[in-house]
């Protein structure tokens, strides 16, 4: 008998022993990832706030050399005007280059401009790559007013036309 327990002692755990162990690991995990994953997510939300008012001073760059508003391909140095030489290849930091989709990937988020045939750029959203992971809120740039939004209640990917309604100012 006493040698059948000097063995048992060398086995190692036992089942249940294994179990409370994985029981712990995932509770632990299940509270401790979100808070740790919420520095990155706020991050990322700036970061691209950040991205599309440098958006906006680009074109507006882009306009006061050319005479005319910029596209978001233009501005990446995809579509540079043969006409102006002096014009830098890229106005927007590296790193920010199109997607075959015609949006752009950088920090988490996605960009994509609206054009509208006749009257050319109307502004950009911003939405996240993994909503609630990347980030929570979905941005709108209006050129027009040079004013970044949030908006509510938009399905993502978002549409190719402007919102319906303006969303609440950012503060």
């Amino acid at each position: 008998m006493r040698r059948w327990r000097a063995r048992r002692s060398e086995r190692g755990f036992t089942l249940p022993e294994l179990l409370v162990l994985i029981g712990l690991i995932t509770v632990v995990s299940l509270f401790g990832l979100p808070r740790a994953l919420e520095p990155r997510l706020r991050l990322n939300q700036d970061s691209a706030v950040r991205l599309l008012r440098m958006l906006q001073a680009s074109r507006s760059a882009w306009e006061a050399r050319t005479g005319v508003p910029a596209t978001l391909p233009q501005l990446t140095g995809y579509l540079s005007p043969d006409e102006r030489p002096e014009l830098p290849r890229s106005l927007m930091p590296h790193g920010f280059f199109l997607r075959d989709d015609g949006a752009v990937l950088r920090g988490g988020y996605r960009f994509r401009e609206v054009l509208e045939p006749r009257q050319g750029p109307l502004g950009c959203w911003a939405w996240p790559k993994l909503a609630g992971y990347s980030g929570r809120e979905v941005y709108w740039l209006d050129y027009a007013s040079g004013e970044v939004r949030v908006q509510e209640g938009v399905e993502l990917p978002p549409p190719l036309t402007p919102p319906a309604a303006m969303g609440r100012p950012l503060g």
